[in-house]
């Protein structure tokens, strides 16, 4: 949720890019998307082809039909979406003693639902608004990145409050990658947040141009290291599900014999 910084007349005096240039950031922010976005579609090809080869060598021979391939991804990213997966996994969770503001499904689609909002008002920001130029509190990027920030803060807190406790299932185990992505997804936030407010300080501060260059490392490592963390799951797992009903599918002669017996 990097901030783009600079005065609107009377809320603030932060010149955020005369101390690193914008044009610098975002440069390296896109040369670092591409190189990640090239990785995961050599990830998609590869996963893709070992689960198509696998299933033929069982002896099941799918027929995965390109009639069925848009289809299968549509369910599985509405499906990654509003977790209706995760929420069947999780229905050993009472609703008479959970609350749903604490059940595991709802505290993963805020981490999920509030990071997309960031996401979002990250890019609205860059490809709308000139790099650095001011503008109100009340912008509405601005805006969809706290609320953003502030829902995926608390999907965050609930799990790594219940990762210390180890009580629960899953998070009595936990291992290195789990407790890294969460941290540094909660110092990119907790970052991004503070340089939201030091853009409308009255005065520009040492604290603030730190805490801005501590959000852009941030940012940038979560992009780079997004192949290599429990970030991956987001995109690994929805081509999973996609492949899942891919390989369900039936060929289109035999989708037609049905129809036709209906």
């Amino acid at each position: 949720m990097a901030s783009n910084g600079g005065m609107f007349s009377g809320y603030g005096s932060t010149q955020l890019f005369s101390f690193i240039p914008g044009e610098w950031v975002h440069s390296i922010g896109i040369a670092l998307f591409i190189v990640v976005g090239l990785a995961l579609v050599f990830g998609f090809f590869s996963m893709t082809s070992r689960v198509m080869r696998k299933t033929n060598q069982a002896g099941e021979h799918r027929p995965f039909p390109i009639s069925a391939l848009i289809p299968s991804i549509y369910s599985a990213v509405l499906d990654a979406l509003n977790h209706q997966r995760f929420r069947q996994c999780g229905e050993d969770e009472a609703p008479e003693t959970t609350p749903l503001l604490r059940r595991s499904w709802f505290v993963h689609a805020a981490i999920m639902w509030g990071f997309l909002a960031m996401l979002a008002a990250t890019t609205l920001d860059y490809l709308i608004k000139p790099i650095g130029s001011p503008v109100p509190p009340w912008y509405p990027m601005r805006i969809l990145g706290l609320l953003g920030g502030l829902v995926c803060l608390y999907g965050l807190s609930i799990a790594i409050g219940r990762r210390s406790s180890a009580k629960e299932t899953p998070y009595d185990k936990s291992s290195f990658g789990d407790w890294f992505f969460l941290l540094l997804l909660t110092f990119t936030v907790v970052t991004g947040i503070a340089t939201l407010i030091v853009v409308y300080m009255p005065h520009p501060t040492t604290f603030g141009y730190i805490t801005f260059m501590t959000h852009i490392v941030l940012a940038m490592d979560l992009i780079v290291l997004l192949p290599l963390t429990k970030f991956a799951h987001v995109v690994y797992r929805t081509l999973a599900l996609a492949l899942h009903a891919w390989a369900k599918a039936p060929a289109p002669e035999t989708a037609a014999a049905l129809t036709t017996h209906q």
